[in-house]
């Protein structure tokens, strides 16, 4: 049996999330879905299985490899939740580049200060986020859903690239992925995690946390600029062959639709931040059922503690 818990300790000497998880469910499980997407409205919705989402990462690291990224390059990506998103990251990963997650929250100031602190080589984007790039410099500018001069459009390329092209294998201590504190106390802290410590660790999460098996369908409400996404949209479902399903609800949340979601989809596992949790259970809960769902949690922050009293 697998000793998990000793391989985090003790991670091999290489290790690639996409190339030693996501190709292997693709063998494995290769009809299996991977990726459950719905748009806000909910009556469009596309389904990608394991073997089709390995199809087209690989095209995705055959792209960005063309275009110029390279491995251990910065790439700071700033999309909502769609599915790009994550064919991207996939991509980005096995390739050996190194992608910098942004929320689509950002300002223009706030963009320019990771590109500049991250000194990142290549931006991927869509058009709201190449708007507030106006003016800045990166070398390689890649475009999701649209066409725009001094821009390559992903969706056109991806499909073109090759899926043969084999990377060298990436080391479990190199850069595999960096995030941006939220500067609640000054600027912004860049943080960077190697392939092991995310790639291979948070398949803690996906099996202790989450709690997942190959047949569940999990939910998280995290938006794709978060570390949170990370956890639990990325790593940790997938570590363990499960479906990751995905709203692409933007604006403001709203919790009655939050529960008509819960109500429609077969979604088994469901992850909340926990201002969205106390407004979900603030509504009328008699009023739906939830056939399929065996598995909620939310992460609570440490509230600070009071002094003892001196007697």
């Amino acid at each position: 049996m697998l000793n998990v818990a000793k391989m985090i300790q003790e991670p091999p000497a290489h290790f690639n999330f996409a190339r030693d998880v996501m190709e292997r469910w693709a063998r494995e499980r290769p009809d299996a879905v991977a990726l459950w997407w719905v748009d806000e409205s909910g009556r469009h919705e596309q389904k990608f299985s394991f073997g089709q989402l390995a199809e087209r990462f690989r095209r995705a690291t055959t792209f960005f490899n063309t275009v110029g990224i390279h491995r251990g390059d910065r790439v700071l990506i700033i999309l909502p939740r769609l599915p790009q998103w994550w064919i991207a990251m996939l991509g980005l990963v096995r390739l050996g580049a190194v992608p910098i997650p942004g929320t689509p929250l950002l300002t223009r100031k706030d963009i320019r200060y990771r590109v500049e602190t991250a000194e990142a080589r290549a931006v991927i984007t869509d058009v709201d986020g190449a708007d507030k790039m106006e003016g800045m410099s990166a070398e390689v500018r890649i475009l999701v859903g649209a066409e725009r001069p001094g821009w390559t459009n992903f969706d056109a390329g991806v499909p073109d690239a090759s899926a043969e092209f084999e990377p060298e294998p990436t080391r479990s201590d190199e850069p595999g992925i960096i995030y941006f504190t939220s500067g609640t106390t000054g600027q912004p802290k860049m943080v960077w995690h190697t392939q092991a410590s995310y790639g291979l660790g948070h398949r803690l999460t996906g099996e202790l946390w989450l709690d997942l098996k190959p047949a569940d369908i999990h939910w998280n409400l995290s938006d794709t600029g978060w570390a949170k996404a990370a956890w639990s949209n990325f790593y940790g479902p997938w570590h363990m062959g499960a479906c990751v399903f995905v709203m692409d609800a933007r604006g403001k949340f709203d919790s009655v639709a939050t529960l008509r979601t819960l109500a429609r989809y077969p979604i088994t596992t469901w992850c909340a931040p926990p201002t969205a949790l106390r407004l979900v259970v603030r509504e009328n809960l008699s009023a739906f059922r939830f056939p399929h769902l065996r598995h909620c949690v939310s992460r609570f922050t440490k509230a600070t503690a009071r002094p003892r009293p001196s007697f």
